[in-house]
Formats: C-alpha cells, structure tokens, sequence
C-alpha cells in the first residue's frame, strides 16, 4: 500500500487532473446505467406507468405517480401442453381467470376485464390473408400491433380455404396435418421470419397512445404449446 501511495505521489498534476476526470466520468456512468435499470423496472411493475425513480432515493421497492410504494412482485406463469385443444383448456381458463372478467373484444379503453385476439375470424372464414408487416387488423379494436423483421405476417387456416392455408403459403402439403389450430379455421404467422414482435395501444386510439398490459399469453405449434 505504501508503494502504491508513493507511485501516485509522484504523478504529475495533470495526470492527477486527468485520472480525476476519469473517475468522476466513470462514476457518471455508472449512476447513468443503474437509473436506466431501475426505471426499466419501474415501468414494468404491475404495469402500471411510473415516474422516473431517483437513484439517490432508491431502494427495494419503487415510487408511482400517486406517491405510494410499489414492490417488485415477481410474475406467475401458466403453461400446458398437448396434441389438442382439450388438452391446454384448463391452462387457458386459469388464465382467463387469473386477468378477470369481461372479455372485453372491440370496446374502447376500459378499466377491468382482458381481451382476446381470434385469428379465426369468427370460425367460419377459410381465407389466406396476404403477408402483411405491419399488421394493424386489431390496433384500433384490440390495441395489438404485429410486426416481424419478414415479408410480414399472416392469418390462415392450415390448409384449404381459396389460397390453400398454411399449406399454400409455404408450399408444404405437411403444414396441413401437423399445424392445429385452438379455435378454428385459421393461425396466425410471421412469413419469412421466426420473429413477431407485440406493441400494445390504447383500444380506440388507433396506435396514437402507447399501453401496457399485466398479461399476455401466446399459443404455439406445432400440436398445441402454451
């Protein structure tokens, strides 16, 4: 320790200068980057919109806009799988459940209740929409906006219908038989790419105000995983 006081001792002052600003910029970055984590947090408890938090006050809970303390809680999972749509039902419900009651389909923002996205058009449309990127068929009704890096993104039934399905689309006669849907006709895809990206909205606002959600659930094939 003695040698290394007297190493520094001997650095000239602008070095001294220079390490100085070193450390302050540093110590900047580092406040910088636990504000940008603890924010990121803050907006994603109970996905309630939150007010930047100050890192000099911050401890293990975060502070709303309403001034109360909101702890982290740590999200629940629900998952199921198997080869029908009998055998995730009861996952699903737990869901449904666990969101609360109504459904609330193409009203406009409301305070309780959840919303469901049916690609099946109501059950009786067969058609192979066109890829599409992005996909904005429910922003305004649901408040969901899809995208994929892709050609764009799809909904069809997995074969049959004018265009042939999933089948069709990517010219794959299989994709009639191992692709099930969880209510008929139709699935929905991302063409040309593996990703889909989700951005929510204010039901009603047309994509103009950004929203949160406490729940999301997504089903995958093929069989049925959830």
């Amino acid at each position: 320790m003695n040698k290394l006081k007297s190493y520094f001792s001997g650095v000239d002052r602008k070095t001294k200068a220079r390490k100085s600003r070193a450390r302050r910029l540093l110590a900047t970055t580092a406040v910088l980057g636990l504000a940008i984590i603890f924010t990121a947090l803050a907006i994603g408890a109970n996905g309630q919109e939150l007010m930047p938090i100050d890192i000099e006050s911050a401890s293990d809970s975060f502070v709303g806009q309403d001034n109360t303390t909101l702890d982290f809680v740590a999200p629940t999972v629900f998952q199921a799988a198997g080869p029908n749509a009998a055998s995730i039902q009861s996952s699903v419900d737990a869901f449904r459940d666990a969101l609360g009651n109504p459904n609330n389909g193409n009203a406009g923002s409301l305070g309780t209740g959840r919303r469901e996205i049916n690609w099946d058009g109501g059950g009786a449309n067969d058609t192979t929409t066109a890829p599409v990127t992005p996909f904005n068929v429910f922003l305004n009704t649901r408040g969901s906006q899809f995208t994929t890096p892709g050609i764009g993104l799809s909904q069809a039934p997995p074969s049959g219908g004018p265009q042939g399905g999933l089948a069709g689309l990517f010219n794959n006669p299989t994709y009639g038989t191992i692709f099930k849907t969880f209510s008929p006709l139709r699935l929905f895809t991302p063409v040309g790419s593996n990703i889909t990206n989700t951005l929510f909205f204010l039901p009603g606002s047309n994509g103009s105000v950004p929203a949160t959600v406490t729940g999301f659930i997504q089903q995958f094939r093929p069989g049925l995983a959830w």
